[in-house]
């Protein structure tokens, strides 16, 4: 499964989150690309979310409503599933919190994606 990663970097538990992603990633068999802004918070170098070529199963936002829409924007076209982290105050849009982010990524990663 292959998952982009938009983020906010003004939150302060960013760095935490992505680390803690990317523990989980191979026991989820998720491969992880993420936007220029945020490659520098993880722990170890992941592929550029915007390349050419780059088919997404999963397109996850960590940020509040802001950062969802942005990432919404992005895939231009392709139908991609979107899930927001909220990491805000009153996040509308978002459908996880840090604390529920785990189940609802395992989850969707368990489900087949569309075309498979």
């Amino acid at each position: 499964m292959n998952v982009g990663v938009v983020g906010n970097p003004r939150y302060a538990d960013l760095r935490g989150l992505l680390a803690q992603l990317a523990q989980a990633a191979p026991r989820h068999q998720m491969t992880l690309y993420t936007e220029s802004d945020l490659a520098d918070l993880w722990p170890r170098p992941v592929a550029d979310l915007w390349a050419d070529g780059t088919r997404l199963d999963l397109l996850l936002t960590f940020g509040g409503d802001g950062t969802l829409l942005r990432g919404a924007r992005r895939p231009e076209g392709r139908d991609v599933p979107l899930m927001g982290v909220d990491l805000g105050r009153e996040g509308v849009l978002t459908g996880a919190t840090p604390e529920t982010r785990g189940e609802r990524i395992a989850a969707r990663a368990a489900r087949p994606c569309a075309g498979e």
